[in-house]
């Protein structure tokens, strides 16, 4: 049975009203275990929004009373809401890792960089020294740095510190050997390759990712 293309028409323009009437109108979210960010007041019942922002954080009773229209009223039975997260390029497991280990991202030069790590390893001595997040633009001297440089302050200690963009880490002496690395070992065509020597033909110590 076909539907008349008025009727099918009409319909579309409901649809739409419909949809544009909803995304005007608050729309409350209740029955939620909203985490808010604010030390002040950390969870709450019911969030509401209009037109794209919050309008309201609060009790699930306070929240019902600004929405008129109950068909705009969301049951989350219970469910965990976060902020919205916005952004173009997010890796939330590294992240994650990343806040597990050393933070090099405020090292403002070489010998910050060397210091922070010297400090962070005599703290955690024979651990796995991960993390990093270190930027070497931000350096006066801008060259990447090596593994000689904190090969004498980590002897016995592994160290694999990961560059902020996420494609190349430098890891010391200690931790290639752990890995089976020196310098006959060939570059892969994936994954991770030796990014140039430091001295007498030995490995740098960095590592990066092919894309």
């Amino acid at each position: 049975m076909q539907i008349p293309k008025s009727i099918a028409f009409f319909a579309i323009i409901l649809l739409i009203a419909f949809n544009l009437h909803a995304q005007t109108q608050p729309t409350a979210f209740i029955n939620a275990k909203v985490y808010t960010v604010n030390p002040k007041q950390p969870l709450a019942e019911a969030v509401v929004t209009q037109q794209g922002k919050i309008i309201f954080v609060g009790s699930n009773v306070a929240a019902k009373k600004r929405v008129k229209d109950k068909k705009l009223v969301v049951d989350c039975h219970g469910k965990l809401m976060l902020p919205g997260f916005i952004d173009d390029h997010t890796h939330f497991v590294n992240g994650g890792f990343y806040l597990l280990g050393i933070n090099l991202r405020d090292a403002r030069s070489t010998s910050a960089f060397i210091n922070n790590i010297k400090n962070y390893v005599g703290a955690h001595k024979s651990e796995w020294i991960v993390g990093g997040d270190w930027d070497h633009e931000a350096w006066e001297i801008k060259d990447l740095p090596t593994k000689s440089m904190i090969d004498s302050i980590s002897p016995n200690t592994p160290v694999f510190v990961g560059r902020f963009d996420g494609h190349m880490a430098l890891a010391n002496s200690y931790a290639l050997k752990l890995a089976g690395i020196n310098k006959n070992t060939p570059s892969p065509a994936v994954a991770s390759a030796l990014t140039g020597a430091a001295d007498a033909g030995e490995t740098s110590g960095r590592l990066r990712l092919l894309m």
